[in-house]
């Protein structure tokens, strides 16, 4: 198979050149993120064994809850 170099044909070409003379700013905040503060939440609450049986045990009621509606819809 032949792979040819076509990137100075396309109408949006990217200037490789220019990325290499230019340095991003690099920009360092100290505060969280609000979807990552919510993730550190529930990893707290996920490993708290109480709480973690009671999400193991919700899950299985809901689980059986539709297994059982829909065969019941099928009958």
């Amino acid at each position: 198979m032949i792979v040819e170099d076509k990137r100075d044909s396309y109408d949006l070409a990217f200037e490789y050149e220019d990325v290499k003379d230019s340095i991003p700013e690099l920009v360092v905040r100290r505060d969280h993120h609000l979807c990552y503060t919510a993730y550190l939440r529930r990893v707290v609450e996920i490993r708290d064994p109480e709480l973690h049986a009671r999400l193991q045990s919700d899950l299985k009621q809901e689980i059986w809850r539709r297994n059982t509606a829909r065969q019941g819809s099928q009958s």
